[in-house]
């Protein structure tokens, strides 16, 4: 009987992580518009073509590359390390919020 509030808790922490995982487990535009937007507590840009590599040893980590729209409204190529943190996505790889095209253009 003790057992059973310890059990339910971490039930409820694997649902939370399970609602947070992609369905094939790399993530996708969808994640990648998360990590971006709670990284700079705004919108993220207008993304495309999300590639994503996951690392064998942190299961919760991946580095994807996409192509963003900037401002000016041409695509240019980028990247982020991310990582799954309890139930919502965040950029680890210490992007600039005010450096948006971080890599070379189209």
């Amino acid at each position: 009987m003790r057992r059973l509030p310890l059990l339910l808790a971490l039930a409820g922490v694997c649902a939370g992580a399970a609602a947070a995982a992609p369905r094939d487990g790399l993530p996708g535009e969808p994640e990648v518009r998360a990590a971006l937007a709670n990284r700079c507590g705004r919108p993220a840009p207008e993304i495309r073509t999300v590639q994503c590599q996951g690392y064998e040893e942190e299961p919760t980590e991946f580095t994807c590359r996409f192509e963003q729209r900037g401002a000016d409204g041409r695509w240019t190529r980028s990247s982020l390390t991310m990582a799954i943190d309890g139930d919502h996505w965040i950029d680890i790889g210490g992007r600039d919020c005010q450096d948006t095209n971080t890599n070379t253009s189209e």
